[in-house]
């Protein structure tokens, strides 16, 4: 791709100098940004899959230890790539996880469940909680392309309202793969409607009063 009056602008294993190197919230951040394309590193686990990591070693960038090529993708997929970045990356949901196990919130009857924009986010919380329901929420176009290709197993996807109205098959794609849905805000008796045909399992409302009258009386 050739760029008018300027140089190429590309983002070294992505957006790195704000984010984790080789993680997804940094090529995301690089794409946002309007980089013009792409760096990265790639090296072959033990059991075949490519990833992008640019050291021959683990230890710089994750929270463990060992030689990428010696292990399998499910061993690298435990580590935390992000936390070298910021100290204090995953402090949230340890805390977050903490308190739910203090009150017996962690298990498969809890009643709570875990939104965030962020999948490293939900990432963390599985790991320190896997039976805990989460639900990836999704916003811009790009971001729901980007997002449902890293939605978890049995995570529940939580498009925006204004994304669902704009992609109507986005929703019927989700229950097609057999998705959850939960949707964010809804406020309209209109999209309430919509929430109901495209079978959303939960609404997020500012107005909760007004979305059981409607609900109740359809």
């Amino acid at each position: 791709m050739r760029v008018e009056g300027r140089p190429q602008v590309v983002a070294h294993r992505g957006s790195s100098h704000d984010n984790p190197e080789h993680t997804l919230r940094a090529y995301v951040a690089a794409l946002d940004a309007g980089a013009d394309g792409l760096e990265c590193d790639v090296r072959l686990t033990a059991d075949g899959h490519l990833v992008c990591v640019h050291d021959r070693r683990v230890d710089r960038v994750t929270d463990g230890h060992g030689v990428v090529s010696t292990m399998e993708l499910a061993q690298l997929d435990e580590l935390d790539f992000a936390s070298w970045k910021n100290p204090y990356a995953g402090l949230v949901e340890r805390r977050l996880v903490d308190v739910l196990e203090t009150m017996g919130w962690t298990g498969v009857d809890s009643p709570v469940r875990v939104m965030s924009f962020s999948p490293v986010a939900l990432s963390r919380v599985k790991r320190l909680a896997p039976d805990l329901e989460v639900v990836l929420l999704i916003d811009r176009e790009l971001s729901w392309q980007m997002a449902v290709s890293v939605l978890g197993s049995g995570w529940i996807a939580g498009p925006g309202i204004d994304l669902l109205r704009d992609h109507p098959r986005l929703g019927r794609r989700l229950r097609r793969w057999g998705r959850r849905i939960h949707v964010w805000t809804v406020n309209t008796p209109q999209d309430l409607d919509l929430c109901v045909a495209t079978g959303v399992e939960a609404v997020i409302t500012d107005d909760p009063r007004s979305a059981l009258d409607h609900l109740t009386r359809n």
